[in-house]
């Protein structure tokens, strides 16, 4: 499966959209807060934000997050390159949509 069959997989799953090509899309969840900044959380965040929910991403590390952040922008540039995603797509997906939390923003998560 491509990546772009993953991410409008993603995309239906997380919206409950019925349309083919999930355009207008509106995501089940405005914010989603995860902890692990890791592989997993990194996996996990990715598939979010590309549904279009912005992500708050948590790790004890600080280090972790921002490491996290800089390989999903790497990753999206490289599905841009690949042309799996448009530019647009990989600025929107990289836009405040993903951003480090901190126990000052986290209560705006939906658990």
């Amino acid at each position: 499966m491509g990546t772009n069959a993953v991410v409008q997989v993603a995309k239906h799953l997380i919206s409950g959209a019925t349309e083919p090509d999930n355009s207008g899309m509106t995501p089940h969840f405005k914010h989603i807060g995860i902890v692990g900044a890791g592989a997993m959380g990194r996996g996990i965040a990715q598939i979010a934000a590309q549904a279009g929910s912005t992500v708050l991403l948590f790790d004890a590390a600080p280090h972790a997050v921002q490491t996290a952040v800089a390989s999903l922008h790497a990753q999206w540039q490289s599905l841009t390159a690949k042309q799996r995603i448009t530019d647009s797509d990989a600025a929107l997906f990289a836009s405040p949509s993903m951003r480090p939390a901190t126990y000052s923003n986290w209560p705006t998560a939906h658990w």
